[in-house]
């Protein structure tokens, strides 16, 4: 009975008889060994941002007063603004409700708006502890240019819900008496325009 050939020496020959598909084989031996030295593949997982809302470190074009913050690029983030109006100055008033924000403190906001959409600005949620009143502007000083106001939506605090096209607007968190001022949440969410 006749001895089956050593594998390796079978392997040798046949190279030598055939250069290309020893070539080829060596370098599928070199692959696999290069694929044997490697690290399993993991997604890496991608860092979530905190959302913060931006300050606003000057005036800007149609508002003299300087912003509290900028709510740009945080409309329906899973974030609520704490504000306190009582660590705010008077600036701003509205006669819309007859001498609302006369003598109260009040807060400013900032937003640019690129597309159209149905916006909300809520206080609502916690229970009401003074009264509050809210202006959406497209000038701060100037309350000709109230797009929409809000007294009491939730209790005593405000809510404004408006279509609102691309552009800069202000709002204003203040109070409707001179003593009405406090703490507060404030939330931005945008959607599409309810169909009626």
């Amino acid at each position: 009975m006749r001895n089956r050939p050593d594998t390796r020496d079978a392997l040798i020959r046949s190279i030598t008889r055939h250069p290309a598909a020893g070539a080829l084989l060596m370098g599928m031996v070199v692959f696999l060994a290069f694929l044997g030295c490697q690290k399993p593949y993991t997604t890496p997982a991608l860092a979530v941002p905190t959302p913060t809302f931006t300050p606003v470190t000057g005036p800007t074009a149609n508002c003299a007063e300087v912003p509290k913050h900028d709510l740009t690029g945080y409309v329906n983030r899973p974030v609520t603004y704490i504000g306190d109006t009582s660590l705010s100055t008077d600036r701003f008033s509205d006669t819309t409700f007859g001498s609302a924000g006369v003598g109260a403190p009040d807060d400013l906001f900032i937003i640019t708006v690129f597309s159209t959409a149905y916006y909300t600005f809520s206080m609502c949620g916690p229970t009401p502890t003074w009264d509050s009143y809210m202006a959406l502007r497209t000038h701060c000083d100037d309350q000709a240019t109230d797009v929409s106001t809000n007294d009491d939506a939730c209790g005593t605090f405000s809510m404004i819900q408006t279509t609102l096209t691309p552009g800069v607007y202000y709002l204003i968190v203040d109070g409707l008496g001179s003593s009405d001022m406090g703490a507060y949440q404030l939330k931005v969410t945008a959607g599409p325009t309810p169909v009626p």
